[in-house]
């Protein structure tokens, strides 16, 4: 038996729930009528605590997803730290001493790569682009280039990026994934901002795509994969997508950017499908693993917290 699971980092039930109901996510749906369904807690945690967001961010959390510890006890709390010297140990430090095989791609704060693993690519905001095989090599930089610079529009950022995809298309990443990512930078700047919401959803495309050409190949015991698109999505469009839950006047906020309502509610409306169209791919995604597993074999998938509409 082999356990794949797809970690998706804050997704919500209000959303799964929603988009279940209007037929736009079958395989959650078959999950919910055929699997099981769990929802955790964190303990110890103190909500009137004015720090309780920091303690409980989604890097902690998921720290303890793997580790099965407290955030007070694994003490991960920020990208760059090194798992490795952990006195606890990660579930697949646990699977290397059982001598049972594993693979992890992108899981936060996986860094530094684990030898004993058939493949190996930490979170896009590790400290170096190390990973193995070598064919993910190129991958992986492309994407600490992007995570490090995702807010900048220099030239030789994006041309060292697009090299290194260049290097990744065929071996890492399937060609027709490789080059939409290549069609980013000059689809933005011939249809404007809203091209640009695509680029959070374009690194959860070709994580899987290269996770699926690699899984295929080595099958370990248990593989991980970690998506975060949903997370960018509901963060930057929760009110475009339900702006019945927000006050219609402009924040001090929305004044730095929109000379009225209506010019603030045009621009939203530009992006009142991406939540949703977010769940459909990821849905999808879902049936694409089921296609990876063998009889027997077990499906999971996780979230880290969760969200909801902040005005």
């Amino acid at each position: 038996m082999a356990v794949l699971l797809l970690e998706i980092n804050e997704t919500t039930s209000h959303f799964v729930d929603k988009f279940v109901a209007s037929g736009r996510l079958p395989n959650f749906a078959r999950i919910r009528s055929e699997g099981a369904f769990v929802r955790t807690h964190i303990p110890d945690v103190d909500r009137s605590d004015p720090r309780f967001t920091r303690k409980t961010s989604p890097w902690i959390i998921w720290s303890s997803i793997y580790t099965g510890m407290r955030p007070a006890d694994h003490e991960l709390i920020g990208f760059g730290q090194d798992t490795s010297h952990l006195w606890g140990k990660y579930l697949w430090d646990i699977l290397a001493e059982a001598n049972k095989s594993f693979g992890v791609f992108g899981s936060l704060l996986s860094f530094p790569p684990r030898a004993a693993a058939r493949y190996y690519v930490p979170d896009s905001l590790a400290n170096t682009s190390d990973c193995f095989p070598e064919s993910l090599h190129p991958l992986q930089e492309f994407f600490l280039l992007g995570a490090h610079n995702y807010s900048e529009s220099k030239f030789g950022v994006f041309a060292k990026a697009g090299f290194e995809l260049a290097r990744a298309a065929g071996r890492a990443v399937s060609l027709g994934v490789a080059l939409t990512a290549c069609a980013q930078v000059p689809k933005e700047i011939l249809i404007g901002g809203t091209a640009k919401a695509d680029r959070a959803m374009l690194h959860s495309k070709l994580v899987f795509d290269a996770f699926r050409r690699i899984q295929e190949k080595t099958r370990p015991d248990f593989a991980t994969v970690h998506f975060n698109h949903i997370a960018y999505y509901q963060h930057r469009y929760w009110r475009a997508a339900e702006p019945e839950l927000y006050r219609r006047e402009l924040s001090p906020t929305d004044r730095r950017f929109y000379r009225d309502v209506a010019a603030r509610e045009r621009d939203e409306g530009l992006y009142a499908n991406t939540i949703e169209d977010a769940y459909v791919w990821t849905d999808r995604a879902v049936s694409h693993s089921m296609d990876l597993l063998n009889d027997g074999d077990v499906l999971l998938i996780a979230s880290g917290l969760g969200q909801r509409p902040y005005d």
